[in-house]
């Protein structure tokens, strides 16, 4: 499993328009990345920064942490929020601060 602290943007950053695999109890999901944002400095190395996936359209996951697994950045456990209906399909947010 890959350490949350040790990410930067920089490691999401060409990964935009990826796909995620969400896993959730009830169901595993394509998790999208669509959006990566830096938010300033947070004294984390390299900053905050947010990234926006989005999955296919249905009801919502509840704001939750979730494994999330991708072939070159491993399994990562992050708290994720959904952030309401966006391009088709269903927004969350994953933050580093």
């Amino acid at each position: 499993m890959t350490s949350l602290a040790d990410l930067k943007v920089t490691d999401f950053e060409p990964r935009k328009g990826e796909t995620f695999r969400l896993r959730a109890p009830q169901a595993t999901l394509d998790f999208e990345l669509v959006e990566i944002s830096r938010l300033g400095d947070s004294g984390r190395d390299g900053g905050a920064f947010s990234l926006v996936f989005r999955t296919p359209r249905g009801p919502f996951l509840p704001q939750a942490i979730y494994s999330v697994d991708h072939a070159a950045l491993g399994t990562l456990d992050v708290f994720v929020v959904p952030i309401g209906p966006i391009a088709d399909g269903n927004g969350y947010e994953v933050i580093f601060t």
